[in-house]
């Protein structure tokens, strides 16, 4: 059993490794935090429905609604409500709850920052 968990890991570390971005994390949402930490983060955009009537075939009473949601390693941060990513200028997340750990990565739900409250947060430094 130990086997496959270790291969599983090993997947997991490069296919983040390969596919992360780089983000400034700013504990607490404060903006003015001194010298975030730069840390990777997988961006999962997408739509789900919501509010769907089961039992139903008419979907009228079913939205979509944008669900973003970021995916960090455990051993790098952990995020906790209200905290900050920024990947890029304009562009900002506060999280709004982690899942529980998947081993060895931290699937954390969060709400897209607009205009100027995104302009608050500076991305990394590049290097």
């Amino acid at each position: 059993m130990g086997k496959w968990r270790d291969i599983r890991r090993k997947a997991r570390r490069r296919l983040h490794s390969e596919m992360r971005q780089e983000a400034a994390y700013y504990p607490g949402g404060d903006p003015a935090f001194p010298n975030p930490p730069t840390v990777g983060i997988r961006i999962h955009e997408d739509f789900r429905y919501v509010a769907d009537m089961r039992g139903t075939s008419y979907e009228y009473a079913e939205w979509a609604d944008e669900a973003p949601r970021l995916v960090v390693m455990k051993d790098e941060v952990s995020p906790a409500r209200g905290d900050v990513f920024c990947p890029e200028a304009g562009e900002a997340y506060r999280v709004d709850h982690a899942q529980p750990d998947d081993d060895i990565t931290i699937t954390v739900s969060v709400v897209r920052l607009r205009g100027s409250e995104a302009a608050a947060f500076s991305p990394p430094a590049s290097p």
